[in-house]
């Protein structure tokens, strides 16, 4: 199995630093070709101040913009102090070591997703180095060079940004799928509490029952009932759990409402804090139904969140019905 080779930003910036000053050190040791050495010392100045302003920019994959903006500055003033630093009759590949330079400051500027400025600074200095020295130094003076590094630096952008948005995808579905593991998990937790809550209460009716045969009185089979009923409410009834709204339930069910309480979903998304205000609103209309048949229910993706009917046998109108 291959293994995979890592190098860090500060060794990548070290390797890039030293390849880009190469080429102003050359234009440096042959200060005695140039007829006014002063514009080439000028030159190399301002591509090394860039180089390293470049270099040195924060990690991330696109560079800044003032800083890309002065690598284009720099990039095309070379392209004017170069030349007037010497004569076209002493052109040679040092006097010429600005194509080079600019091309590897252009490069970076480009991987570095500004790829229209680098491409503007490369052909802003071939267009130059032509108009001074002709066609001639089309082949002498590393132009097609300089433009096939810009080009693979163009093309390794494009990598670059791709990979950095296949990561970003990534990890944005590593969350969610993080999210909605913690979400079953949290819903899992939730029913076993529910489960062993609705156990612990049921037992102590169960083992009674069992300890009297199934006989018993009329106080027993109406707690046996009422304990059906919350069993029923808590399975059914998931998310109407607020103590108020529960204790109402049991106060009308004890007036003989027959009460169902149904969630299908429609307070699952439901802020804790709304859910609480609006069920202690529920509640407050549960207070208020003394006989009949009452259903609560919540519906999930509906216009309402939780619907309250009241209504009496036989009758074809409801004394209540409300949405919230």
């Amino acid at each position: 199995m291959a293994k995979l080779i890592k190098l860090s930003r500060f060794a990548i910036a070290i390797f890039t630093l030293a390849f880009g000053f190469y080429h102003g050190i050359l234009g440096l040791l042959n200060l005695s070709h140039y007829q006014h050495p002063q514009f080439a010392i000028a030159a190399i100045s301002i591509y090394f101040a860039a180089l390293i302003l470049v270099m040195a920019d924060r990690p991330g994959l696109r560079l800044r913009d003032y800083k890309a903006a002065i690598a284009l500055i720099v990039s095309m003033l070379d392209a004017l102090l170069m030349p007037a630093s010497v004569g076209v009759e002493h052109v040679d590949n040092h006097s010429t070591w600005h194509v080079a330079g600019v091309a590897t400051l252009m490069a970076i500027v480009a991987l570095r997703q500004h790829k229209v400025m680098a491409w503007f600074g490369v052909i802003v200095m071939t267009t130059q180095v032509l108009v001074w020295g002709g066609l001639g130094l089309l082949f002498n003076a590393g132009i097609f060079g300089a433009l096939m590094l810009v080009a693979a630096a163009h093309a390794a952008s494009v990598t670059l940004a791709a990979t950095s948005k296949a990561a970003i995808d990534f990890r944005e579905q590593a969350l969610a799928t993080a999210a909605a593991t913690a979400a079953k998990s949290a819903a899992r937790a939730e029913r076993q509490r529910r489960v062993e809550s609705a156990l612990g209460a049921a037992l102590p009716i169960l083992n009674q029952i069992e300890q009297l045969g199934g006989r018993l009185s009329e106080a027993q089979k109406q707690q046996a009932l009422e304990l059906e009923a919350m069993l029923r409410d808590q399975i059914r009834g998931r998310n109407f759990d607020l103590p108020e709204l529960l204790a109402e339930v049991a106060k009308a069910r004890s007036r003989g409402v027959a009460v169902q309480v149904l969630d299908d979903g429609g307070l699952d998304q439901l802020p804790e804090e709304s859910r609480e205000s609006l069920l202690k609103e529920v509640a407050r209309h549960v207070a208020g139904v003394k006989s009949g048949k009452l259903v609560l229910r919540s519906v999930a993706d509906a216009n309402w969140t939780v619907s309250i009917t009241a209504s009496q046998p036989g009758s074809e109108t409801p004394d209540l019905f409300l949405r919230l």
